[in-house]
C-alpha cells in the first residue's frame, strides 16, 4: 500500500529512503484551515483551486518547499522556522514558484527565520 487517506487528505506511506508526502488537498473539502501532520513533505499542486482552504501550517522539520498552491485565493502559509528556501518546478521548460495563478498568497514566518526564495 503506497497511498493513505486522512481525514480525506491523500498521503503516501513511508517509502524506501522513509520519506513521505502530502499528495492531495481534495478541492471542495470544507474547513477552512489546515494544519500538515509532522514528518510530511508537500508535493507538487497538493493545494491546487482549493476553494475553501485559507491557511496551511507547514509543520517544523521542513526545509524546502516546492510548488504546491496552484489557484488558490486569500490563503496564508505558516511557515516553521525550519523551512530555509521555497524551491521551484521546471515543466516545460519554464519555472514555477510554490505558488501558480494565486492571488493574495501570504507567507507568514516566524521572528529571525532565514528563507529565501530560489
Amino acid at each position: 500500500e503506497y497511498y493513505k487517506s486522512i481525514g480525506g487528505v491523500l498521503y503516501t506511506t513511508e517509502d524506501a529512503d522513509n520519506s513521505k508526502e502530502l499528495v492531495f488537498y481534495p478541492p471542495a473539502k470544507k474547513g477552512k484551515s489546515y494544519k500538515v501532520p509532522k514528518g510530511y513533505s508537500i508535493g507538487v499542486g497538493a493545494f491546487d483551486n482549493c476553494k475553501y482552504l485559507k491557511k496551511v501550517t507547514i509543520p517544523e522539520g521542513i526545509k524546502t518547499l516546492e510548488q504546491g498552491f496552484v489557484n488558490c485565493k486569500n490563503i496564508t502559509l505558516i511557515a516553521p522556522k525550519s523551512l530555509k528556501k521555497f524551491g521551484y518546478v521546471e515543466l516545460e521548460n519554464k519555472n514555477y514558484g510554490i505558488m501558480v495563478n494565486c492571488k493574495k498568497f501570504t507567507v507568514k514566518a516566524p521572528k529571525n527565520s532565514d528563507y529565501y526564495l530560489l
